[in-house]
């Protein structure tokens, strides 16, 4: 195996590469809701429950 510097530099960035998609993946997700993330908190949900069932579409009985 040869040992040049084009070898090393390609197996940097492969690890790097690695780490910051594990960083995002595992420790980024601890995050937790608030913002524009889309996991849909129950903040979000009950908020538009609330706006479903307060006067949105009136249904009739026929």
């Amino acid at each position: 195996m040869t040992s040049d510097w084009q070898s090393w530099a390609a197996l940097a960035v492969v690890v790097l590469t690695a780490v910051l998609m594990a960083y995002r993946v595992f420790i980024r997700k601890k995050a937790g809701c608030g913002s524009e993330c889309g996991c849909g908190s129950l903040k979000s949900k009950a908020s538009l429950l609330e706006k479903r069932d307060s006067g949105g579409s009136q249904k009739t009985a026929l």
